[in-house]
This record gives structure tokens, C-alpha cells and sequence, in this order.
């Protein structure tokens, strides 16, 4: 005779089996954001720094004039 657990325990298994995956994918989105996150700031980083060296030109032109 063979033995099989209950249905109850058999759901809770597939539940617990389940569970691992999905915090991996819910671990892989969050870095993903945080990827976004990081790209995100480098780009105002960079925009600050762009609108600084146009503010610096316009002021060196506007000193010449």
C-alpha cells in the first residue's frame, strides 16, 4: 500500500515549494528598481551637472559682452 500525505499537506507543500520563487522574483524586481533607481539619479547628476556648465557659458558670454 502506498503512502500519501493528506490533501491539506499536500497543498501546504506546494504552497512552501512555491514560496522561495517567488521571494527570488520579488527579490530580482526590487533590484531591478533599485538598478532604476541608481540609473535615475546618475541622469539628474548629470543634468545638474549639464545645466551648470551652461549657466557658467552664458555667464562667461554675457561678462565679454
Amino acid at each position: 500500500m502506498c503512502w500519501a500525505p493528506p490533501p491539506s499537506h499536500t497543498a501546504e507543500l506546494a504552497q512552501a515549494e512555491e514560496l522561495p520563487e517567488q521571494q527570488l522574483e520579488l527579490y530580482q524586481a526590487l533590484l531591478e528598481g533599485q538598478e532604476g533607481a541608481w540609473e535615475a539619479q546618475a541622469l539628474v547628476l548629470k543634468i545638474q551637472k549639464l545645466k551648470e556648465q551652461m549657466r557658467r557659458h552664458r555667464e562667461s558670454l554675457g561678462g565679454d559682452a
